[in-house]
């Protein structure tokens, strides 16, 4: 249960991120087309980037468990009783 909050809590900060990015890449292209000298990656995109990485891996693992979790737990058939 808990993990099925943590995991749509991460999703609506995916997508924050996912926009944040948009944004950011958006003034940064605005930035370079203005610009004679090639601008270099700003630090911020860089730092979004990888929050997004990192909350991704956070999720798809969070699933992974909880998918490994229900399959463990899943009733198993019992063994036919020879007589």
């Amino acid at each position: 249960m808990q993990a099925s909050l943590f995991v749509a809590v991460l999703e609506a900060e995916i997508a924050d991120l996912k926009a944040r990015i948009d944004a950011a890449e958006q003034r940064w292209a605005r930035r370079r087309s203005r610009s004679r000298i090639a601008a270099e990656v700003p630090e911020r995109l860089v730092r979004l980037h990888t929050e997004l990485a990192e909350a991704t891996r956070l999720v798809e693992s969070l699933k992974k468990r909880r998918t490994r979790a229900a399959a463990s737990s899943a009733p198993r058939p019992e063994p036919a009783s020879s007589q």
